[in-house]
């Protein structure tokens, strides 16, 4: 009688963190699309682009959401349905039919196993072919805006974040009272510049679009005396011309595989990416690595904080739990920032792993030893 009665409580746990981890799951998702949803609208009505375009950049986005939503809503319904079972008495029932807590941990993490391997698929492989399909929807997005003709008076986010502005554009296409943004990205630093005039050319090549500006003037940048450095005529590369195939992915390391990533930080793969990204890659290969691990402690801090103590059936240990989760999850980013800027990922990411195993432990082994 025992083997049918384990089955049906393993069904039974695992239905009851089911339900709200999927609710959860569902309700991030939609929260995070619809964020998304109103730039990307924007973004297609200043191109004058194709409506459905949107809606493939959120389907292109929807892997990435879901990847940032499955963390929370593990830890979510873990917690639900213990909260549930510990207000129902469930949790005093089971303990008196000598059930052992331990016991009550293996449908728990049969479907913490299970969302581990979808976190790998998504990591290692998903998300990054999503990214790269993302980002050639947004160049084919800004090829039909610059083909369609630049509209004055309108800021226009072209790739690599750059932001292009002009106050008046002539029917040849020349514009007047331009303004020009280009954030730092490796070696490259910061430009900011004005212009009294300015024309998009594509270079003799043909592979390039080219601001050509004159009668203008460049901020200096950071460090250097507060001022501005006028000049006559420059000409700035911007993106690789419409005319031309997009870039071939892995480029950049959010759309390497992971497999890719540690050819590349193993140097089997030298020419990938330009030496000053050998630190973003590696802050890349570390975080996807601890993002998997991160699924592992989870249950434990869930376990430990959902059920209530009687008589007093509050939320702060659960709101605890959620603190911590989400204190947590900006550490890591923290320190995967640190780890971009050459630090050690040894030093600022996997101490931060640790400390979340360590709290999930030390939880799960005081509410362990709580008299049944």
């Amino acid at each position: 009688m025992a083997t049918p009665f384990i089955g049906r409580l393993d069904r039974y746990l695992a239905g009851e963190i089911a339900r709200p981890f999927a609710l959860t799951l569902l309700i991030a998702a939609l929260l995070l699309v619809l964020e998304r949803l109103l730039r990307l609208l924007d973004m297609i009505v200043q191109s004058q682009g194709a409506p459905d375009m949107v809606w493939r950049m959120l389907a292109a986005l929807l892997p990435h959401y879901v990847g940032l939503a499955l963390p929370l809503g593990l830890f979510i319904g873990t917690l639900a349905a213990f909260r549930r079972l510990s207000l129902s008495s469930e949790l005093d029932a089971l303990f008196a039919a000598g059930i052992a807590p331990g016991r009550l941990l293996r449908p728990v993490y049969a479907m913490t196993l299970a969302v581990v391997a979808v976190s790998i698929l998504l990591t290692a492989y998903v998300q990054p072919l999503a990214r790269y399909t993302f980002n050639r929807l947004v160049f084919e997005a800004t090829g039909q805006a610059l083909g369609g003709g630049l509209t004055p008076g309108r800021f226009y986010t072209l790739p690599d974040g750059i932001t292009l502005f002009a106050r008046g554009i002539g029917t040849d296409g020349d514009m007047r009272g331009v303004f020009l943004h280009r954030p730092s990205q490796g070696d490259r630093p910061e430009q900011t510049l004005t212009a009294a005039r300015g024309q998009l050319l594509a270079d003799p090549g043909g592979s390039r679009v080219v601001l050509d500006l004159a009668e203008g003037r460049m901020l200096r940048p950071a460090g250097d005396p507060p001022g501005a450095a006028a000049f006559e005529r420059a000409e700035i590369p911007l993106f690789d011309s419409g005319l031309a195939a997009f870039r071939s992915r892995g480029a950049l390391p959010r759309e390497m595989t992971l497999r890719e990533l540690a050819q590349t930080l193993a140097g089997a793969v030298p020419e990938r990416v330009p030496g000053h990204m050998i630190a973003e890659v590696r802050a890349a290969l570390h975080w996807r690595i601890l993002y998997v691990l991160t699924f592992l402690p989870l249950p434990l801090l869930a376990v430990a904080v959902g059920p209530v103590a009687k008589r007093r059936a509050g939320l702060v240990r659960a709101l605890v739990g959620l603190v911590i989760v989400i204190a947590y999850h900006e550490a890591l980013q923290t320190g995967q920032s640190a780890t971009r800027d050459g630090a050690s990922p040894w030093l600022t990411m996997w101490p931060v792993f640790a400390g979340l195993c360590a709290i999930a432990g030390a939880f799960y082994a005081r509410w362990r030893a709580l008299p049944r």
